[in-house]
């Protein structure tokens, strides 16, 4: 099984990104962080989607009590 650029967008990408090349790779390392750092910032990742999770599921329950509401009616 052979594995390349099958069709000619896939082929006209692979000539474009094969000339591409990293010009300055002391940035690069400016940018690294550290272990303790990462961690850090998956905790904070994390405690945004558990925020959006808990809104969501006040939200959904307003509007189902909502509708509950208004059903009885």
């Amino acid at each position: 099984m052979a594995v390349g650029a099958k069709d000619y967008i896939d082929q006209m990408l692979v000539k474009k990104y094969a000339k591409e090349s990293v010009d300055n790779p002391e940035h690069a390392e400016g940018m690294k962080i550290t272990g303790e750092r990462y961690w850090e910032i998956m905790k904070d990742i994390a405690q945004v989607h558990m925020s959006m999770i808990k809104a969501a599921s006040t939200i959904k329950k307003g509007l189902s009590n909502k509708n509950q509401a208004k059903s009885k009616a």
